[in-house]
């Protein structure tokens, strides 16, 4: 089994598409996530941000294996960040980074 769990992750605003996160912002709505639902013993919690388009608000995070079912619940109920409503959706996850590049329910089959 791996040691590290991925994650496919977008944050996306009510009814605000002109909402600019870059990167750095985009990790710290993510750690005031787990911080919001798991307290200062939450940041315990290592989370790498592996890649970020800006543009989509969309990343891949790396967490440790043991802590996945905390970051995810975090972000499943994050409603709000910053006095604004939000939520982070979950596309992919795995415990294999190279599994979230290929998605065996769109691939084409030739």
């Amino acid at each position: 089994m791996s040691d590290f769990f991925y994650l496919d992750v977008s944050l996306n605003f009510d009814n605000k598409t002109d909402v600019q996160v870059d990167d750095i912002c985009f990790k710290n709505y993510i750690n005031s996530a787990i911080r919001d639902l798991h307290g200062d013993f939450g940041l315990g919690v290592n989370v790498d941000l592996l890649k970020y388009e800006e543009d989509k608000r969309r990343g891949i995070i790396r967490c440790p294996a043991r802590d996945y079912v905390k970051i995810r619940g975090a972000l499943t109920f994050c409603g709000k960040l910053d006095g604004k409503f939000c939520r982070f959706l979950v596309h992919q996850s795995s415990g294999l980074l190279l599994s979230l590049q290929a998605n065996s329910r769109t691939f084409i089959h030739c």
